[in-house]
């Protein structure tokens, strides 16, 4: 089943995996150009989406939203997207590789 961007940031909070998250606390940016951008913060083992850009994200991570949404789908990893220029990131690196193992997206029912 495919998603949209917009589905997928709907469904972030309910993919997220609070044991994972312990002791963070973090805001990231993902920004995909035209199609826009979302914030994430991961705080008090909660996730929140809010659609616009923040002010000083801990990490961003920038891709087309094509992109995204085939990395969240299981069609394109992650290593391969960045390694292409498919992904590019600015910030924390470490949290982003840490990032994407704090959601389980069979959590979202289909």
């Amino acid at each position: 089943m495919t998603f949209t961007l917009e589905q997928i940031m709907q469904h972030m909070p309910k993919a997220f995996v609070p044991e994972k998250a312990a002791g963070i606390t973090a805001n990231v940016q993902l920004d995909f150009g035209e199609r826009g951008s979302y914030a994430v913060r991961i705080a008090d083992d909660r996730c929140t989406v809010t659609p616009g850009p923040i002010d000083q994200p801990d990490a961003t991570l920038i891709t087309s939203a094509e992109t995204y949404i085939a990395l969240i789908e299981g069609r394109l990893e992650a290593m391969k997207a960045f390694m292409t220029g498919q992904l590019k990131v600015k910030g924390n690196l470490n949290l982003l590789l840490k990032f994407q193992s704090l959601f389980d997206p069979s959590r979202v029912q289909k």
